[in-house]
């Protein structure tokens, strides 16, 4: 894991993009093309909830610490949901 956490840091000091509107703009092409993506596959485009995390002013979060947080909310996410899906009896025909 440290390898890779080093190897994200070395990439984003070379080709990071900057905060911009440039950037937001490439952020809402994606969510757009995800949504097409998902709406033609026939599966319900569902649109996350933003989570914000508190960093000091002028710092950003790198890749790693996105994708670390991105996991760390699916997991919860997903783990609430099991509970739910259990609950849910099934008939069994005869």
């Amino acid at each position: 894991m440290k390898a890779i956490c080093r190897r994200l840091r070395r990439l984003e000091q070379r080709v990071a993009l900057h905060a911009d509107a440039v950037s937001r703009s490439v952020a809402e092409l994606l969510r757009e093309r995800r949504r097409c993506r998902l709406e033609a596959g026939g599966q319900q485009y569902e649109e996350l909830p933003w989570h914000t995390v508190s960093v000091p002013p002028g710092r950003r979060l790198s890749i790693a610490e996105t994708l670390r947080i991105g996991r760390q909310l699916a997991h919860e996410r997903n783990s609430a949901r099991a509970p739910a899906q259990a609950e849910i009896p099934t008939a069994i025909c005869t």
